[in-house]
Formats: C-alpha cells, sequence, structure tokens
C-alpha cells in the first residue's frame, strides 16, 4: 500500500538483549595547582618563665690551692691501642712531674671491663717500664704482651689498648 504506514502490533516485549562492552575511561584528574606564597611571620611571642629551678646564678670564686700532698692538676691519655714492645711518649701538659700515674688495659677503645696494667708480676719478667718527666708520661711493654690482672687475681697478657692517668 502506497503512503501507508506499517503499524506494529501490540504484542509481547522480547527478551532482554546482551549487555554492551565497558565505555572509555573519563578525562584524568588536573594537574595539581602550584603552591601558593608563605604568609608573614607572626609577631614573636613573649618569653616564659625560667622554670622551677629559677635562673642560673654567678659563678662563684675559685677555692684555696689545696694542702700540700693533695693534686692540683692531671692528665687523661685517653684509649690508645698498644702492642709488642713499642715504647708510648704522651705529652702531659702539667707543669711538673707527675705525683702518680695509673695505666689502664681495655680490650678495645670503648672496654666494658678494664684492669690496672701491672708492672711487676712477681718473677715471670712480664712487666712494664713506666716514667714521668717534667713533660712527658712515658710507658713500655718489656715483654711481649701487656700484663694485667682481673678479680680473680689471675694474670692475663695481650694487646689492647691502654689509658693512662696522672696526677700532680
Amino acid at each position: 500500500m502506497a503512503g501507508s504506514t506499517k503499524v506494529v502490533g501490540a504484542g509481547s516485549t522480547g527478551p532482554t538483549g546482551p549487555t554492551g562492552a565497558t565505555g572509555p575511561a573519563g578525562a584524568p584528574t588536573g594537574a595539581t595547582g602550584a603552591t601558593g606564597a608563605t604568609g608573614p611571620t607572626g609577631p614573636q611571642g613573649t618569653a616564659g618563665s625560667n622554670g622551677v629551678n629559677g635562673a642560673t646564678g654567678a659563678t662563684g670564686a675559685t677555692g684555696a690551692t689545696g694542702a700540700s700532698g693533695s693534686f692540683t692538676e692531671s692528665y687523661d691519655s685517653g684509649w690508645f691501642a698498644v702492642s709488642g714492645t713499642t715504647q708510648y711518649d704522651k705529652n702531659h701538659g702539667m707543669t711538673g712531674l707527675a705525683k702518680v700515674v695509673e695505666v689502664w688495659w681495655g680490650a678495645n677503645a670503648t672496654p666494658t671491663q678494664i684492669y690496672p696494667c701491672n708492672f711487676n708480676d712477681g718473677g715471670t719478667n712480664y712487666f712494664a717500664n713506666i716514667a714521668s718527666t717534667t713533660t712527658q708520661i712515658k710507658v713500655k711493654r718489656a715483654s711481649t704482651y701487656w700484663a694485667f690482672s682481673n678479680v680473680d687475681g689471675n694474670l692475663y697478657m695481650a694487646d689492647g689498648w691502654i689509658r693512662i692517668n696522672a696526677y700532680r
């Protein structure tokens, strides 16, 4: 029929068709904007209290020189490595001869235990020499190793580290 329109009849709805493919992703997030300028510095705060103990007081006067026989100067060499029969000369910086010299042995530069060096162990010739001049403390091992005793009274001999303390 010419000029006629095809009419679809009213009938039942057909089955649902398959789901279509996922569409493309949207546009990515835009670029991060620039950081704004730094704001002005605020006013200086007020000073707080000096705390529970208050302000530090002035330094007191220097005390009188000790009685004869007391120590007025000291020297500490710090730990240094030693071995064999090498002589070690340390400038002590005191104004004269040391009255007392101590030599301590340790296994390393930061020992957790220290022992006094033995300068005569009773006859086996494992002893060290020590001397004080007006400018130096000198120590030298006379045998192959540095000797020291621990609290159980046993004698040990080993290379290691020593520290010299001197008092005048």
